[in-house]
């Protein structure tokens, strides 16, 4: 069996799904660094250590390929968050590697095409592309507790898998 990471990073919430070859979520988690935890160094530390400690729990519990993407990021936003995200970025990439792994990068306007046919999709829109399952499991979260970046994490690591299997 191969496994598919998905990483929608954001100093808030970044969300974290595994999901295997038949599309099914190994498992989800949500890693929050919050903004009493000191500076924006700081934050992007403990996120990157979290997220790679979930992929090195994975990597000693099997023998079976593991691949890694993560989203890009959007240029429309202002420059001192964009500076601060590609730290975030940087870090959580850079743990990843430093364990052996690669990490796929693609931007937001692939993952929205590749999830609902539209480079301009919306977060809804991303919700409700989801499989019937997902959007279940995925309804009870509050968007103010990380439900957009779990679904952007899914269609990450759907993404991901397609680019294995297909190129």
């Amino acid at each position: 069996m191969t496994y598919y990471i998905g990483i929608d990073q954001s100093y808030r919430s970044s969300g974290i799904i595994i999901t295997n070859d038949q599309s099914e979520i190994v498992k989800q988690e949500i890693v929050s660094t919050l903004k009493d935890y000191g500076s924006y160094f700081r934050r992007a530390k403990i996120a990157s250590e979290s997220i790679a400690s979930i992929v090195n729990t994975l990597d000693e519990y099997t023998d079976e390929d593991i691949h890694i993407g993560i989203e890009g990021l959007a240029h429309g936003i202002r420059s001192h968050t964009l500076q601060n995200l590609a730290g975030l970025q940087f870090m959580i990439a850079n743990a990843i590697e430093d364990m052996g792994f690669k990490v796929a990068v693609y931007t937001p306007s692939t993952l929205k095409k590749f999830a609902t046919g539209s480079g301009k999709g919306s977060k809804e829109d991303m919700f409700t592309a989801l499989p019937g399952k997902v959007q279940k499991m995925f309804e009870s979260i509050p968007k103010s507790h990380g439900r957009e970046d779990l679904v952007d994490a899914y269609w990450i690591s759907r993404k991901v898998k397609d680019v294995v299997n297909n190129g």
